[in-house]
């Protein structure tokens, strides 16, 4: 970085690197300069937040903000799609796994035989009581 750069920008780049969630933020505390950001970008408007800075700094700025809510969209479509994909993985094995257990209860157990069962809390969620059952890792 070049010495033209003013050392609030230099300090918001490096922050970008090295606390992104930071940055990301909705309302934290650069909420308002990453939408000033945005704004000037895409309208050209320039609101009180970037006064003093140069274009320079502004795109540097723009570049990490950008980075950030690249890297968010990433993350938001593979964990939907993969999440789309486990969830029909799991409901396919749930669905056998009840077929199996259906036709040995209708199999093995006559009318009449079932003992009094003790329901006992578990702190496993469901999922993955079931990724288990399911043998799926």
């Amino acid at each position: 970085m070049s010495e033209d750069i003013s050392a609030g920008v230099k300090i918001l780049l490096e922050r970008g690197k090295t606390n992104p969630d930071e940055l990301r933020e909705e309302f934290g505390q650069w909420a308002q300069l990453r939408d000033a950001v945005f704004e000037y970008k895409e309208t050209k408007r320039r609101s009180a937040w970037l006064r003093g800075l140069t274009e320079h700094e502004i795109d540097l700025l723009f570049d990490t903000f950008n980075n950030i809510y690249r890297g968010v969209f990433d993350g938001w479509v593979m964990k939907t799609v993969l999440g789309a994909e486990e969830e029909d993985v799991i409901a396919q094995r749930v669905g056998a796994y009840q077929m199996a257990q259906g036709k040995r209860a209708q199999n093995s157990i006559s009318p009449g035989s079932w003992q009094t069962v003790a329901v006992q809390p578990s702190n496993t969620p469901i999922t993955t009581t079931l990724k288990n059952a399911l043998g799926i890792k």
